[in-house]
């Protein structure tokens, strides 16, 4: 019997050398300065939104933008969606305090998404399947396949970037262990990148070079 593993989603994942002690600290430094403002239901201090803050802390880190800008584009390349140039329209840090879990969510406007890891932690970033709403959920318990399967993790390495298109939902699960020890405080930067070029990035390059 032939058997086709049709209409895959792409995740593609990238390391990234980068001096990841310096963006903690000014990621830390800008949260002790500025209140937090998000809605999330978890221990998070998120920037999401907030240009100002984004724009100042990574103006100094314009290499790692540049850099998640590259990898975004040969993703889009290499799967075939896309052969012109996608921009890195936004990005934001998630600081995660005392419990590292996030709500489940997706980027869905956005055709293709980000995640770099700045620090390693034990708990993984969960994908889920977009098809197990479907009649084969009803068999997760029978053999693992392609098919079968209702999740993809992504384990936080320092440097690594994982790819992934917006419509995809993804958290951080929740441990009920109380007994797991976290390494450090959680830190991420999520991007979103855009079709037309808004020139954020352009003017933060523009900005390091007059410094």
């Amino acid at each position: 019997m032939k058997i086709e593993n049709l209409f895959p989603h792409p995740i593609g994942e990238v390391s990234i050398d980068y001096d990841n002690e310096q963006l903690i600290k000014d990621v830390e430094s800008a949260v002790e300065t500025t209140e937090n403002r998000n809605n999330w239901q978890c221990e998070i201090i998120s920037s999401f939104q907030n240009h100002e803050m984004n724009d100042e802390v990574f103006s100094n880190h314009t290499p790692l933008l540049e850099q998640v800008a590259e990898a975004g584009n040969n993703f889009m390349k290499e799967v075939g969606w896309y052969d012109g140039d996608l921009f890195v329209g936004d990005w934001w840090f998630n600081l995660y305090q005392n419990e590292h879990w996030q709500e489940q969510h997706h980027h869905g406007v956005h055709d293709l998404c980000a995640i770099y890891y700045a620090t390693p932690d034990i708990v993984p970033t969960l994908f889920q399947n977009p098809n197990n709403y479907t009649f084969h959920a009803r068999y997760h318990q029978s053999k693992k396949t392609e098919f079968t399967k209702n999740d993809y993790q992504s384990l936080a390495q320092p440097g690594k970037l994982i790819l992934f298109p917006g419509y995809l939902m993804h958290s951080v699960p929740y441990k009920t262990n109380r007994e797991i020890a976290y390494l450090q405080r959680r830190l991420t930067v999520a991007f979103n990148f855009v079709g037309n070029n808004n020139d954020r990035l352009q003017k933060l390059l523009d900005k390091r070079t007059k410094v």
